[in-house]
C-alpha cells in the first residue's frame, strides 16, 4: 500500500513539471508584456554542448535560454564563459532566414545573467521556423530551431 501511495504521489509531481521546448501557458506575466513562455536548457562544459533541437514558441510570448554550465575545474570556469545566440541561415535545401530573426539574439554568461537570458517572439512573425546558433566560448557551436505555433 505504501508503494502505491508513493507511486501515485510521484506521478502527480511529475505531471506538474515544466516541459523543455514546449510552450507553457500560465497566468504569470513575462518580460514581453504577455503571459506564458517556452524555455530551452543549454548544457555545456568539458567536451559537451547540447540543447533541445526544436523549441515550440508562440507569437508575443517569451523564449528563455537557461544556461546549464558543467562543473568548474581548477583551469576552467564554465559559469563565466560567454554564450552567444544569433539567428542564422539554414543549410541545405531549407529556406533563407526570416527577415525578423534578430529577436533570437542574446549574449552573456551564467554569472552575468543569473543563468537565464530571455527574448520576445514578435507578435506578427514573418516566418514559422527560425534557425539560430548557440556559440559557447572555448566549447563549440550548435544550431537548433524555434518553430512558431500559431
Amino acid at each position: 500500500m505504501t508503494r502505491t501511495i508513493l507511486l501515485l504521489c510521484s506521478i502527480l509531481l511529475m505531471a506538474g513539471c515544466e516541459t523543455e521546448g514546449a510552450f507553457i501557458n500560465n497566468s504569470l506575466p513575462n518580460s514581453c508584456s504577455s503571459n506564458g513562455y517556452t524555455f530551452v536548457l543549454i548544457h555545456y562544459g568539458d567536451g559537451k554542448l547540447a540543447t533541445k533541437p526544436v523549441a515550440k514558441v508562440r507569437p508575443g510570448r517569451e523564449l528563455q535560454y537557461r544556461l546549464m554550465p558543467g562543473p568548474d575545474s581548477s583551469l576552467v570556469d564554465f559559469s563565466d564563459m560567454l554564450v552567444t545566440i544569433t539567428g542564422k541561415a539554414a543549410s541545405g535545401p531549407f529556406p533563407v532566414p526570416p527577415a525578423d530573426d534578430a529577436w533570437l539574439d542574446a549574449s552573456g554568461s551564467y554569472d552575468s545573467t543569473g543563468g537565464v537570458m530571455t527574448v520576445c517572439v514578435p507578435n506578427n512573425p514573418v516566418g514559422s521556423s527560425y534557425y539560430y546558433e548557440i556559440t559557447v566560448q572555448n566549447v563549440g557551436k550548435i544550431d537548433p530551431r524555434a518553430d512558431v505555433e500559431f
